[in-house]
């Protein structure tokens, strides 16, 4: 699909998206995220796990990066597009 096509269709998905005030990260593929505390993050809709140690995880999400940092970092769970991180988070950035 070339460029133009995709950007008449994701300004499609916009505008229903807007329009019927549907959840936006299930139809445009956000990343999407739920913090339990401090020790506790669901992450869905994430493409893969570029970088991962015991202080930090760096995620690829569909719209830009997901980076963790804290204490005692681990993935408790995952399947290919959702996960459970736990740990002592100290600071989280999307770029």
């Amino acid at each position: 699909m070339n460029k133009r096509k995709e950007n008449k269709s994701g300004k499609l998905k916009e505008y229903f998206v807007k329009a019927f005030q549907l959840p936006d990260d299930c139809i445009l593929g956000n990343t999407y995220m739920i913090m339990t505390g401090k020790t506790g993050i669901f992450i869905e809709n994430y493409r893969s796990i570029i970088e991962y140690t015991d202080s930090s995880l760096k995620l690829q999400g569909k719209n830009g990066k997901i980076f963790i940092t804290g204490k005692s970092i681990y993935i408790e769970a995952y399947d290919s597009d959702k996960m459970k991180v736990k740990g002592i988070f100290q600071e989280i950035k999307y770029f």
